[in-house]
């Protein structure tokens, strides 16, 4: 055996071949096969699937290999092995080194791909590493209108092949008040190059971003890319601008009757109002002192200042505040409803300024309280979800902050999904209080840190800038199910196994939890395990060893395990062979042990007549055949059980030879003598030949050993070979045999007529199969042909074309078939005219 080629270069997602030169140097037919160890089976295919070869001839396999976009790059030594179908003949190897250049592939995938929000939306990003080799991501966001803020989390990592990560894309438009909705298209890529280093991280590694995307060898980088959109719609919409304007009327005619009822019963009340903005981190100092964040410019100033009077009857307020809108201190100013303040004199204090700006507004500098924060001013939440079950980290839990509106009712103002090692964080959260909800398919929601209703649950204190961690909650999972069944092998017998089911982790790891039988068809249904959880399961029947896989299931799963196969010891078939009466020796025992026979024999001195067949897989059904010298041969089923032994099988041959006799005619009932008569089915079979005088076609065999079945064959040139089925029951005789043999070749017979229809003699016909002629002569009437009659006998089976000419030259072709034993009539008028 010989391979076309010792290394083979073979990109990922492209086929390459490896033929092989292959001779039989054994001397029997034989059926070759080929593999390659070291390479799954799903990646190669072979042509032809067996190669059959004949004693000292060659022939060629052919190796398609196929692989993945995914496969490891590198150099992947392999071994191919060429196995020969016959017993006893070892496989040939020869080593092929395949050599897997780096391939490279990105792609990206968004969900959702469209958002419909009044301002900012968030998108999960996935990137998945489609090639053979790790990648290095950068990441990048393009808005054509350069009106919106958009925020990838993490914007550059680290993809191991074949896997995928997610990122966070926040996405932030400018503020619509009115109109209708406007979509808004950001474009994602993605630009990856092949991560060179020897060594690669073995999770997803989110990295900073340090300028462009570079590699040691300098290749242009992949390019993919992906478009979100934010479906921006307006705060006041036509419809409610409507409701608006008559509300507004409705308003005004109501503020004058309140404004005089307000002047005639009521004085000024004392106001505070709180701001509706955050300070920005660096807010300008006070007069006499740095602003503290998140104090009102006016209350730092009412600080700074003395307590405000009022010109007429004005009061001291807090954070020194005019309360009335009537005129200040002598040659003052008047201060804003909201917190204005009038130093003594009409100036705010010691040299100080004038209150705040106009009402409603918020001061400049001032950042929303809506929304996220940008980045480095916003709070973080982080925590840990473990589960119920065995306490191990539950990854894929959606976790989101929940913020308490002034109505009681709550908002989600932040999201994200734990990680494979259960961790997670919730970045760019408004200082403040917040509750947390933890939820996903399959699981029980629960809220920080272990309430089931949200009224019950633990608010987390978010600061500006800062991370609070510890915002742990254990999660459980509604229980799953496993499905399965087993594969006892063959066997007749209904086999019942147990599974057992034991935890590999949690305060129950090793413990038995489930224990079920399978059905009578194998199938068995474990319900209602405790989830998330990683299981044993253990299967146990009679007569097998146990066998144990180990599987996942999550929380609600429904797990559809593969079937599961269940070995067993090795058995035995002990037996005696007898003629009825006494052990015999000398018997041959064959029988077939996973497609390869195995011959043992009874013994002619010691324990006579016995055998045994050892180191017998179990379960399965054997056939066992026994024949020997002048005994007719036997067959025994025997169906063996897992690890089972038969012991005492009991066998009798029964003793004594056949003769088989009959006559051997044609169609036509004559005898034929000169055939050939053989035998099959026999070890040493007899010939003979019919009879060609006496009784012609008579023959007899005898000496077939009985009982037995065989096959007569007969044989003679000249006719089609015929054979018939024997049966020898014991010492019964055997009817006489009728065997009736078609003739192998066929005839051609017709007239020939001249003008009038009259018979004519002496015409010319003759009949050709482009190889070779047979000329006749029409001739007068005799017996069966009539007058101007011709026969052409002795023609192989074919097709022939007969060509019939007059003395006087009028000539006339038929294309005719003759069939083996057949005969074909075809008649020629001829005429002077033709």
């Amino acid at each position: 055996m010989r391979a076309n080629t010792e290394l083979l270069d073979l990109v990922p997602g492209q086929r390459a071949d490896i033929t092989l030169d292959v001779i039989n140097t054994g001397q029997v037919i034989d059926g070759v096969t080929a593999r390659i160890v070291g390479l799954p089976e799903q990646h190669v295919s072979s042509r032809p699937a067996v190669l059959p070869l004949f004693p000292d001839s060659s022939g060629q396999l052919t190796l398609t290999l196929g692989l993945p976009l995914s496969f490891p790059a590198g150099r992947h030594p392999m071994t191919v092995e060429v196995h020969s179908r016959q017993p006893g003949t070892a496989p040939e190897y020869v080593d092929v080194d395949l050599v897997v250049p780096q391939a490279a592939a990105l792609g990206l995938g968004t969900s959702p791909q469209l958002v419909r929000a009044h301002r900012s939306a968030r998108f999960i990003l996935t990137v998945t590493n489609r090639g053979n080799v790790a990648l290095d991501v950068a990441l990048r966001a393009n808005d054509p209108e350069k009106a919106m803020s958009v925020v990838l989390t993490p914007s550059r990592l680290t993809v191991q092949a074949g896997n995928a990560g997610d990122v966070v894309v926040t996405v932030r438009g400018p503020r619509m008040i009115l109109g209708s909705d406007l979509d808004r298209l950001v474009t994602l890529t993605g630009l990856a190059r092949p991560v060179l280093s020897e060594t690669a991280p073995a999770q997803l590694v989110p990295t900073d971003p340090d300028g462009e995307l570079e590699s040691a060898a300098g290749a242009e980088p992949l390019s993919e890319s992906v478009a979100i959109t934010l479906r921006q719609r307006p705060w006041f919409t036509r419809g409610m601008l409507t409701a608006l304007i008559l509300l507004t009327i409705i308003g005004l005619w109501a503020a004058v009757f309140l404004f005089g009822l307000g002047q005639v019963f009521a004085g000024d009340p004392l106001t505070k109002t709180a701001p509706a903005s955050f300070f920005a981190g660096a807010a300008p100092a006070a007069a006499h002192g740095e602003q503290p964040t998140g104090v009102s410019q006016a209350a730092s100033a009412a600080r700074a200042g003395a307590p405000g009077a009022s010109g007429n009857s004005g009061n001291s307020g807090n954070s020194g505040a005019g309360v009335s809108p009537s005129a200040g201190g002598a040659g003052g100013s008047s201060g804003s409803d909201n917190g204005g303040a009038a130093g003594a004199g009409g100036s705010a204090g010691a040299g100080g300024s004038a209150g705040a700006a106009a009402e409603g507004e918020p001061p400049a500098g001032a950042l929303p309280k809506t929304g996220a924060m940008p980045a480095g001013l916003g709070g973080t939440i982080a925590g840990t979800v473990t589960a119920a079950t065995d306490g191990e980290a539950v990854g894929r839990i959606l976790v989101e902050a929940l913020r308490t509106r002034a109505d009681g009712s709550t908002v989600v103002v932040g999201s994200a999904a734990t990680q494979a090692d259960g961790t997670y964080q919730v970045a760019g959260l408004f200082p403040g209080a917040y509750k947390l909800r933890f939820s996903a398919t399959g699981f029980t929601t629960v809220f920080h840190p272990a309430a089931a209703g949200q009224a019950a649950a633990a608010a987390v204190n978010v600061s500006s800038g800062a991370v609070t961690a510890g915002a742990d909650a254990v999660i459980t999972g509604k229980p799953a199910t496993i499905t399965g069944s087993i594969d006892p092998g063959d066997t007749l017998d209904k086999v019942v196994a147990t599974v057992t089911v034991r935890p590999l982790a949690g305060r129950s790891q090793g413990k038995t939890v489930a224990s079920v039988k399978t059905a009578a068809d194998g199938s068995y249904t474990i319900p209602k395990l405790p989830a998330p959880g990683r299981y044993e399961l253990v299967f146990t029947a009679a007569g097998y060893t146990p066998t144990t896989v180990q599987t996942d299931v999550s929380g609600g799963a429904r797990r559809f395990e593969p079937s599961v196969l269940l070995t067993s010891g090795l058995g035995q078939i002990v037996g005696t062979v007898t003629d009825g009466t006494s052990p015999l020796g000398g018997i041959t025992v064959t029988t077939t042990v996973d497609g390869t026979a195995v011959t043992t024999g009874t013994p002619t001195t010691g324990q006579i007549g016995q055998f045994v067949l050892g180191q017998l897989p179990t379960p399965a059904t054997y056939v066992i055949t026994l024949s020997g010298p002048g005994f007719g041969e036997k067959t025994v089923v025997v169906d063996l059980g897992p690890g089972k032994a038969d012991t005492n099988l009991k066998v009798q041959l029964d003793k004594g030879t056949g003769t088989v006799g009959g006559v051997l005619v044609d169609s036509t009932g004559k005898g034929i003598g000169g055939a050939v008569v053989t035998v099959g089915g026999a070890a040493d079979p007899p010939t003979t030949t019919t009879l060609t005088a006496g009784v012609i076609g008579s023959f007899s065999l005898s000496g077939l050993p009985s009982p037995g079945q065989y096959t007569l064959s007969f044989t003679l040139p000249g006719y089609a070979d015929a054979t018939v089925p024997v049966n020898l029951l014991g010492t019964a005789p055997v009817a006489p045999l009728k065997v009736v043999m078609a003739g192998a070749l066929g005839k051609i017979t017709g007239q020939v007529t001249g003008p009038g229809r009259a018979a004519l003699q002496g015409a010319s016909v003759v009949a050709t199969d482009g190889k070779r002629t047979w000329p006749v002569t029409s001739t007068a009437g005799s017996g069966a042909v009539p007058d101007g009659g011709y026969v052409i006998d002795q023609l192989p089976a074919g097709i022939y074309t007969i060509t019939a000419t007059s003395p006087t030259g009028v000539g006339r072709t038929a294309l005719v078939t003759v069939t083996a034993g057949g005969t074909t009539q075809q008649n020629f008028p001829l005429s002077d005219s033709g």
